[in-house]
Parts: C-alpha cells; structure tokens; sequence
C-alpha cells in the first residue's frame, strides 16, 4: 500500500491564495522513479515529544487535545511525496491525491520518521 505525503507549508499556501475553479489537477507526483520506504515502526513516538525533529514549535494543543500519546504500530510502508500546482481548498488538494482519504493517512511515528 502507497502513501503520500504533502509537504504542510506547501498544502496551507495553496490552501491560503485561493481555490481552483477548474478540474485541473491540483497535485503532482515529484517522486516518480524513486522508492521512498518507512520501515515498521512501534507507533510509541509522537509528536508533542519529537522536539529534536519539530524544533521550531510544537503547538500545545496536540496535549491539549489528547495527542500526546502512542498510536498504533504501523507496517513497512512505501510514500509517493506530491506538490501543490494549483490553488485549492484543503479538500480539493487532498481529495486531488485519493477520494479516499484513509489511504492518506500517516500515523505520528511515520511523521516524526519521514
């Protein structure tokens, strides 16, 4: 099973300037040719502790909506990574990818890995 990831300040910029009045594509494969593999993980890492990985800035609400604690295990997994092209709402960009979101999904682990 493929995943992809999207690169967040690229899907909240498209998400920002606009909407894409056409069915043009938003979205665009920029991994094409090359196997871009998590290995299995336990799920136990998660993001309100990853401050090595999120330096930065870890919004507190991930404690205070109850994120801050392990997810489930998570199998070998293979990622397509995409960029936005067109602007879009957020469900215009995502859905762009899969109708089915669930195939969307990262677990906080692959997050932190990835």
């Amino acid at each position: 099973m493929k995943k992809t990831f999207f690169l967040f300040f690229m899907v909240v910029t498209a998400a920002i300037f606009g909407q894409n009045q056409k069915n043009e594509a938003i979205t665009k494969v920029i991994s094409t040719g090359t196997e871009i593999k998590l290995e299995a993980l336990d799920g136990k890492a998660y993001i309100y502790d990853a401050k090595k990985t999120f330096s930065s800035f870890i919004d507190e609400d991930f404690k205070n909506w109850g994120l801050n604690c392990p997810g489930r295990a998570s199998t070998e997994t293979l990622f397509d990574v995409s960029e936005v092209v067109a602007d879009g709402t957020f469900i215009q960009i995502f859905t762009d990818i899969s109708g089915d979101l669930d195939k969307i999904v990262m677990t906080q682990a692959q997050i932190i890995r990835f």
